[in-house]
């Protein structure tokens, strides 16, 4: 007699789901060998794919198609979790292989953003789009409203406007830029985002836009209920680096038409006295945004760790312990780590 005592229901989650190329769902995908999938902060994740050809849902792989990771908590209802969107564009395998195993890196939707290109217009000044004082959202979408005129990246949808972001507040910033014809929209929104002046993620084929330190760094640590990550019981490694080799008090920013603005910072630590820094902004010809882009700058320059934006050298790694994989629906990390956590897989 075999006797069968019940266990604990499943705690979490993880599937994949096929779509067609800007259309309908196809199915699922539940015979991966094996899969692993990168989610960073501001910028385009990816995920790399073993599947064989013989298992169920090869056929859907067998042509283009997005590829959609989902995740369940507590047995409620699937959720696509923010940048878990793919394009099933770059195949490779073994054509003596009897299994018909076959490996699939596939970037994420926002790689697609790299194929809107800004065109030449009448009204150049020094071969550049030069742009009024305006939002990042004012910027964006013009950008893509011009972009998507003759029928590029049909699938695309923005959810964000000039005058708000996705989450409904006024825009923070503004500036006055010059971009390149031949720019593309994938470096433009990267290059924003690395400035501090927004945040952004794809929700399926939705681009979503939000003033930069606000919807994406939400304290999960607090409140009606809190994440709980415990060394030892649900981390099993947290290597914890830092670095002040980018550190400076003062920086010097070099835009166009011979601009020079030197901006200082007196409260940052620096025990070896005054550091100094450049930071080259094409297409900026304007102080104002030169003083505005070079004080987000030194926030994140001001010390190894504790200020808003820490230095990029300031990172917090920890891995979860297997079966106890923490929310993925924002980045679970304290202001201070925002932009290296990985204790979620998505964060910087």
């Amino acid at each position: 007699m075999q006797v069968i005592i019940p266990s604990d229901r499943p705690r979490y989650g993880l599937r994949m789901v096929a779509y067609a190329p800007n259309g309908a769902r196809l199915g699922l995908l539940p015979g991966h060998l094996r899969f692993d999938a990168g989610l960073p902060l501001n910028d385009v994740p990816s995920l790399q794919l073993s599947y064989s050809g013989s298992a169920l849902g090869a056929d859907r792989l067998a042509q283009h198609c997005e590829i959609a990771i989902e995740y369940a908590v507590e047995a409620t209802s699937w959720v696509e979790p923010l940048n878990g969107r793919f394009l099933r564009i770059k195949r490779s395998g073994e054509s003596t292989d009897r299994a018909k195993a076959r490996s699939y890196d596939c970037p994420g939707w926002a790689w697609q953003l790299r194929k809107l290109l800004l065109y030449p217009s009448a009204f150049m000044i020094d071969g550049k789009r030069r742009s009024e004082t305006a939002s990042p959202g004012d910027i964006l979408t013009a950008f893509i409203d011009e972009g998507q005129g003759p029928g590029t990246l049909p699938g695309l949808v923005i959810d964000f406007t000039a005058s708000h972001d996705s989450s409904g507040q006024p825009w923070q910033a503004e500036l006055m830029i010059g971009v390149e014809p031949g720019t593309d929209l994938l470096a433009m929104l990267i290059n924003l985002a690395e400035q501090g002046l927004c945040d952004w993620a794809m929700r399926g084929r939705t681009l979503r836009l939000w003033n930069a330190g606000t919807a994406l760094a939400r304290q999960l640590a607090s409140g009606p209920a809190p994440v709980e990550l415990r060394l030892g019981r649900d981390i099993d490694q947290a290597p914890d680096d830092a670095s002040v080799e980018d550190a400076a008090s003062s920086i010097l920013v070099m835009g166009e038409e011979s601009l020079n603005v030197e901006v200082t910072n007196p409260s940052a630590i620096m025990p070896w006295g005054r550091w100094e820094a450049a930071q080259s902004q094409g297409g900026v010809s304007d102080e104002g945004t030169a003083r505005f882009l070079a004080q987000i700058a030194l926030e994140r320059a001001a010390g190894e760790a504790g200020a808003a934006h820490p230095p990029a050298q300031a990172v917090r790694r920890p891995v979860p312990a297997a079966g106890r994989l923490p929310r993925l629906a924002t980045s679970c990390a304290p202001p201070a780590t925002r932009r290296r956590c990985r204790a979620c897989g998505c964060g910087r």
